[in-house]
């Protein structure tokens, strides 16, 4: 415990243990006062409790903390002195940053699995930021990098750039922070996988390419390439801060996040606002979910291949941000396939194979339209080869069936039918597969097993089918059978083919 005779508490060097006590209760004053101002909040548990904070930290086995924590159990903050015991670790940024982990507990409670330890960080780096600008020290100019003064890792350096995460390099303790989400951020360090949510608080509040704040050069960059128009580093904090308190949960992942912020902003500025669709936009800028182009959003178009004589039925998905319904066009699809104005499905049997330079066109009812131009592929199919390239979702836990049509093979099928199969699931050997005669017949093609875990299928099997028709439709079922012990995403068939 610190006490005074004369009020006046250390002398702004590190050499007066006094010091870094006038430090931790300044970030505990002004971390309260960001809180209260912005979104009246009472403390960090909303109690009108103060937490205290302890500096020079050692634990009781006399071990020196190098850097800082909050802990739940004693609702206090802990600063240790820095790797060489000579820099307190006390600048206003980690203070802010470490105290939100408080809030965090005491509202969502974003746990210890998945994504959420990585969101958890993140958030934390979000209102470090927000405090620093709330607090405009000139003695600590707000910027949005982490830990600038307190040189944690001895290179002069901060330890992270919301900007663009990743030029804090890869760190003493092997990682490097990511600037977009991946498919395996659910599964590695927290502080690296913190880079996402930064990277999208920072395009929300300040937007993508150059600029200079306070001083400071900042050069953002976006993952599909498109700019970033920001809101102001307030009305971010806003959006965030709602979502954590009202929306977010123990399991919250980016995904949730994007869903969680989405609706906070619709509830402060409106789901037909500029500020929702830079919400959806930022997000989109790191990798997470869509974007909004002309007030219009639609989910990744499912432009895999088809194939001759195959049904197809493909569903466009776009909503937009002003009311009122959406109508689509197109033009150049694969022969035999028509699009529906009004629901976006596109449906119908390719009857010539070939390449298609397709496009779609979205138009809401004011007049605004978004297009997307691919190309598009129709396999041959018949004769003794028919394929459905069509991607199917496997879910988890559960069964797919994937149907395919063969015409003109009078009488049975061989005894030797080849079915070839492609498939992606982080446990591929744990799926039975079975294919579906024309009149019910079910025949084997793959058991469960063997015990290993592969990430993909790519195999031809030979199966007796001579007992059956082969005119008819076909279908192949795939069936999760992962162990209940292995919590792993939806895997997908992506094409299957039969060859008579």
């Amino acid at each position: 415990m610190f006490t005074d005779s004369d009020d006046v508490w250390g002398d702004g060097t590190t050499a007066n243990p006094g010091t870094a006590a006038v430090d931790a209760a300044y970030g505990a004053q002004t971390t309260w006062d960001f809180y209260h101002d912005n979104f009246g909040r009472n403390g960090i548990a909303n109690d009108g409790r103060g937490s205290s904070s302890r500096v020079h930290y050692e634990s009781v086995q006399g071990v020196p903390l190098a850097n800082a924590n909050w802990q739940d159990g004693c609702f206090c903050m802990s600063y240790g002195d820095g790797a060489d015991g000579q820099h307190p670790v006390t600048s206003l940024d980690i203070a802010a940053h470490e105290m939100t982990h408080g809030v965090t507990s005491a509202t969502a409670g974003l746990g210890n699995s998945g994504e959420s330890p990585g969101l958890n960080e993140a958030i934390s780096d979000m209102m470090a930021a927000a405090v620093e600008f709330h607090a405009d020290n000139p003695n600590d100019v707000p910027d949005y990098t982490m830990a600038e003064l307190d040189d944690l890792h001895g290179d002069g350096k901060p330890i992270r750039y919301m900007d663009r995460p990743s030029k804090a390099g890869i760190s003493s303790v092997g990682y490097a922070p990511l600037d977009y989400w991946t498919p395996q951020a659910k599964g590695q360090e927290p502080h690296m996988v913190a880079g996402v949510g930064d990277h999208f608080f920072y395009l929300l509040a300040e937007g993508s390419g150059q600029k200079t704040i306070s001083g400071v050069d900042y050069d953002s960059p976006t993952y599909d390439g498109l700019p970033v128009a920001g809101i102001g580093l307030t009305d971010a904090a806003a959006v965030v801060y709602r979502a954590l308190t009202v929306y977010m949960t123990s399991t919250t992942d980016y995904a949730g996040a994007r869903t969680a912020t989405l609706q906070a902003a619709a509830d402060l500025y409106g789901g037909r606002s500029d500020a929702y669709e830079a919400v959806a936009n930022s997000w989109a800028a790191v990798n997470v979910g869509i974007r909004y182009v002309n007030h219009i959003a639609a989910e990744p178009l499912p432009t895999e291949p088809v194939a001759v004589g195959q049904p197809v039925s493909r569903q466009i998905t776009a909503s937009s941000s002003r009311p009122g319904p959406l109508t689509y066009s197109a033009k150049s699809l694969p022969r035999g396939l028509s699009i529906n104005h009004t629901t976006g499905l596109i449906t119908g049997r390719p009857g010539k194979a070939g390449d298609y330079n397709s496009v779609i066109i979205i138009t809401d009812a004011a007049r605004n339209t978004r297009k997307f131009s691919f190309t598009w592929t129709a396999l041959a199919s018949g004769g003794h080869f028919f394929v459905n390239p069509t991607t199917y979702v496997i879910p988890k836990w559960g069964v797919v069936e994937s149907p395919l049509v063969v015409r003109r093979k009078p009488g049975n099928a061989p005894n030797d039918l080849k079915v070839a199969i492609d498939l992606d699931h982080g446990f591929s050997n744990a799926m039975v597969i079975d294919l579906i005669a024309p009149d019910g017949t079910v025949i084997h093609v793959k058991p469960w097993g063997p015990w290993v875990l592969t990430p993909d299928l790519h195999e031809t099997y030979t199966v007796d089918a001579s007992a059956v028709p082969a005119v008819g439709t076909w279908k192949l079922r795939v069936t999760d059978g992962t162990p209940g012990i292995f919590d792993l995403d939806p895997g997908h068939l992506q094409r299957w083919s039969l060859t008579f």
